[in-house]
C-alpha cells in the first residue's frame, strides 16, 4: 500500500488531526542520541539504523503483520462502519452517567456480529500482545523517503478498535479479567509502533493510546477489573509514559526534508508538482522562481535545518519548558517568509508536534493515578481522600500536572471520583471533560476549555441498569443518515418503540 494519500500529513508533520505524539523527558530522548556515533544522521537510511534491533521471534510488529491479513472487516472503512458505526457513536456521545449502563440486547447483537466476523484476528492479536515491543520493517535504503509503505497503520488502528469492542462487551457481561486482557492488547498494539522514524507512526501510536484510555475508562464504568490486572495495566501506563521518544521521528522528518533540498532543479520541480505539494498549490510563477534560484533554495534549507534543530532540542527539555518553547517556536515559524516554500510546508505542523505530547503525558498521568485509586478502593472498600494517600504504596510519587505546575486534580462526587489535569487551556474546569463541555454547550463544536479527566464510579452503579435500544438511539442523538450507515431500517426503529412522528423528527421520510 503506497503512502501517497499520507504525503500531506507526513510532510507537514501534523496535518493528521486529532492525534498526538508521546515523549517523556530526557531519559528516553538521550537513549536515541547515544545510539548513533559521528554526529546527527543526514539521510533517512541513517535514521533507520538508529532503530532498535528486535529478534523476529520477539517482534510484536511482525506478529501483528500476520494478524492483519485476517482483518478485512476492520481495514475497509465501508465494511467496518456497517456493524459497529452505531456503537462508535454511542461511545462518543453518551452522557457521563450513562457510561455505567450496559448496551441493550440489540446493541450487544451488533457487537457480537462484529466480533464474530473478526474472531480469527482477535485470537492472533492476543497472541501478538504477549510480546511487549515491536518495530515495523522498512527498506534499508529507500530511494524516496516520502514514498513508503505505511499500510500497517490502517490495520493498527483497526486492531485497536476491534479490541475496544471486545473489552466493552466483556465488561458488560461482567468478565473483568477478559476485558482487561483486551485492554492490554490495545496497549501492546500501540507499542508495536516502537522507534517510529516518521511522524505519522508516532501520531498513530498516540491515537491508539487514546483508544486504550477510553476503553479502560468505559470498562471500569461497567464492572470491576481484577486487582492483578489493574496492577499490570498501571505498569503498562508507566511504561508508555517513558517508552516513546519524539527524537527519532523528528530526526526522520529532518532527514526527509534533506532529501527534498538535495533534489536537482528538474527533480525538485517534478516533486513539487506531485501529491506532496497539492495541498499548498503554489502558482506556476512561484514554482519557477523557487526551482531556478539556487541561493533561495540554499537559504530555505538552512532555515528548515535550523528550526528542526531547535525542535529536536526542545523535545529533550522538561515537559513544562517544552510547552513554553513550543509557543516561541510557533511564532518563529509564522515569521518565515512566504518565498521559502519548502521550509514553510515542512514546518507548519511542527509546533503542535512539539507541544501536544504534554496532552498525552498528562492524560497518561491521570490514568495511572486513577487506576491506583481504583486499586486502593478494592483493597480498603472506600475511595482515597486524596491522591497523596496513594504514595508510596500504589504510586511512587504524587502525579504531576504539567499544565498546572502542581498536583493532578482529584474530586469526590456522589457517583465516585474524578482524576484530572487542567489541560491546555490552563484553567480548572473541575474535571469536566471535552464531551461534557460540548454537551453542555449544546453543540459538537463546544468551547475550548475542558479538563483531561478520568471518571471512576462507585461499584454499585456499574452495570446496574441496562439501556433500552430506544434509549440508546435517543441519547446518542443519531441522525437518520448515521442510522442508515449503521444498517438500521425504519422497521428496526419502529420495533424499538419509536413512533412515526419521532422518526420524522429524526429525519426519516
Amino acid at each position: 500500500m503506497s503512502t501517497r494519500p499520507y504525503l500531506v500529513a507526513a510532510a507537514g508533520l501534523l496535518c493528521l488531526t486529532g492525534a498526538a505524539a508521546i515523549s517523556r523527558a530526557a531519559g528516553a530522548e538521550t537513549g536515541v542520541t547515544e545510539r548513533y556515533a559521528g554526529g546527527e544522521p543526514v539521510t533517512f537510511a541513517q535514521v533507520l539504523k538508529l532503530r532498535a534491533r528486535i529478534p523476529d521471534e520477539k517482534n510484536s510488529a511482525l506478529a501483528l503483520l500476520r494478524t492483519f491479513t485476517y482483518l478485512p472487516h476492520c481495514t475497509d472503512d465501508a465494511c467496518y462502519g456497517k456493524p459497529l458505526a452505531i456503537a462508535r457513536v454511542f461511545w462518543a456521545r453518551r452522557k457521563g452517567e450513562e457510561l455505567t449502563r450496559p448496551h441493550s440486547p440489540q446493541m450487544r447483537d451488533i457487537l457480537d456480529t462484529y466480533l464474530g466476523m473478526n474472531r480469527r484476528a482477535l485470537d492472533l492479536i492476543r497472541e501478538a500482545a504477549r510480546l511487549p515491543r515491536g518495530v515495523y520493517p522498512y527498506p534499508d535504503e529507500p530511494r524516496n523517503p516520502y514514498d513508503l509503505d505505511l499500510g500497517h497503520l490502517v490495520a493498527v488502528r483497526a486492531a485497536a478498535r476491534l479490541c475496544l469492542a471486545e473489552a466493552v462487551l466483556c465488561a458488560q457481561n461482567g468478565d473483568g479479567a477478559r476485558a482487561a486482557d483486551s485492554i492490554l492488547a490495545i496497549r501492546r498494539v500501540a507499542s508495536s509502533l516502537g522507534d517510529p522514524p516518521v511522524a505519522i507512526e508516532a501520531l498513530v501510536r498516540c491515537s491508539v493510546g487514546d483508544v486504550f484510555v477510553r476503553c479502560l475508562e468505559r470498562s471500569l464504568a461497567l464492572c470491576e477489573l481484577p486487582g492483578s490486572s489493574l496492577a499490570l495495566l498501571q505498569d503498562e501506563v508507566s511504561r508508555e509514559e517513558t517508552e516513546i521518544s519524539l527524537t527519532l521521528p523528528l530526526l526522520g522528518e529532518k532527514a526527509r526534508g534533506h532529501y527534498v533540498f538535495s533534489l536537482a532543479a528538474p527533480e525538485l520541480r517534478a516533486f513539487m508538482d506531485g501529491p506532496f505539494w497539492n495541498w499548498c498549490q503554489p502558482t506556476e510563477g512561484e514554482l519557477t522562481h523557487y526551482c531556478t534560484r539556487a541561493q533561495l533554495r540554499e537559504e530555505d534549507a538552512r532555515c528548515f535545518d535550523g528550526v528542526m534543530g531547535q525542535a529536536i532540542a526542545i523535545v529533550s527539555m522538561p515537559l513544562r519548558r517544552r510547552i513554553e518553547e513550543a509557543d516561541r517556536l510557533r511564532q518563529e515559524i509564522e515569521r518565515i517568509p512566504e518565498e521559502r516554500l519548502v521550509a514553510r510546508a515542512l514546518l507548519t505542523g511542527l509546533p503542535p508536534m512539539v507541544e501536544r505530547p504534554a496532552r498525552c503525558l498528562a492524560r497518561l498521568s491521570v490514568v495511572r493515578a486513577a487506576v491506583a485509586a481504583e486499586r486502593w478502593r478494592q483493597q480498603r472498600g472506600r475511595w482515597p481522600d486524596s491522591l497523596g494517600q496513594l504514595v508510596p504504596e500504589l504510586l511512587a510519587e504524587g502525579p504531576e500536572d504539567p499544565y498546572a505546575g502542581g498536583r493532578l486534580g482529584y474530586l469526590r462526587t456522589d457517583s465516585g471520583v474524578v482524576v484530572y489535569s487542567i489541560g491546555p487551556d490552563r484553567e480548572d474546569d473541575r474535571g469536566m471533560s471535552l464531551l461534557e463541555v460540548q454537551r453542555k454547550a449544546g453543540t459538537d463544536g463546544g468551547r475550548v476549555g475542558y479538563d483531561l479527566s478520568f471518571r471512576l464510579f462507585n461499584p454499585e452503579l456499574r452495570g446496574a441498569e441496562t439501556l433500552s435500544f430506544r434509549q440508546e438511539v435517543a441519547s446518542a442523538r443519531l441522525t437518520a443518515a448515521e442510522m442508515k450507515e449503521a444498517g438500521l431500517t425504519r422497521i428496526n426503529l419502529l420495533e424499538a418503540g419509536f413512533t412515526a412522528v419521532e422518526l420524522r423528527e429524526l429525519g426519516w421520510e
